[in-house]
């Protein structure tokens, strides 16, 4: 979670499980929140940052590409990264080239291409635009269905996928089977 200033290990352990029993307790289904639930939300996270001291604020340009590293790294390490793209910041982390070659899984070709705006790609982006994927392939399957390594397989891919963007304090939605944007968690 991104805040104005450094907690200690302990705060942030703290701020992070608050925030997850936060985010449950209101975000239990996929149905939009009434307004009365909007205003509960709010109020709790004030009352959260409060408490901690904290300010919950947008990710700059540099922690969007930090964060765009991090998912980067995660699905190398679990040979997820392939026919993927990551975009942030105006530019997009891609198994593939612009000439056509594929890298995929290879950590020693990290692509990164210029100029890229998903809503070229797809419709559904967040407004903030803060990072948005698409993919197909394993990481397709995971989000989707199982993959072939199965159900444990995927659900802790999707667990640690899911704390890595609690740390940027960002969720995702599906815009589509093989795409996805981030949101902001504290933000309505």
């Amino acid at each position: 979670m991104i805040r104005s200033r450094e907690l200690t290990c302990e705060e942030s352990e703290s701020l992070a499980k608050e925030y997850r029993q936060i985010r449950n307790r209101h975000m239990v289904d996929s149905r939009k929140l009434t307004s009365e639930e909007k205003a509960s939300y709010k109020r709790e996270l004030r009352e959260l940052e409060n408490r901690h001291n904290s300010k919950f604020r947008e990710l700059t340009s540099e922690e969007k590409e930090c964060f765009a590293k991090e998912v980067r790294q995660f699905l190398l390490r679990n040979d997820l990264w392939v026919d993927t793209r990551i975009y942030f910041n105006g530019k997009a982390f891609s198994t593939y080239d612009r000439n056509g070659n594929h890298f995929c899984n290879d950590p020693n070709h990290l692509v990164v291409l210029e100029d890229e705006d998903p809503r070229n790609y797809f419709e559904y982006v967040a407004k903030e635009d803060i990072l948005s994927m698409s993919f197909e392939g394993p990481l397709y399957r995971v989000m989707n269905y199982h993959c072939e390594w199965g159900a444990d397989f995927d659900d802790r891919i999707l667990k640690e996928l899911n704390e890595i963007l609690e740390q940027y304090g960002v969720y995702y939605e599906l815009g589509h089977a093989w795409n996805l944007t981030c949101f902001y968690s504290w933000k309505f």
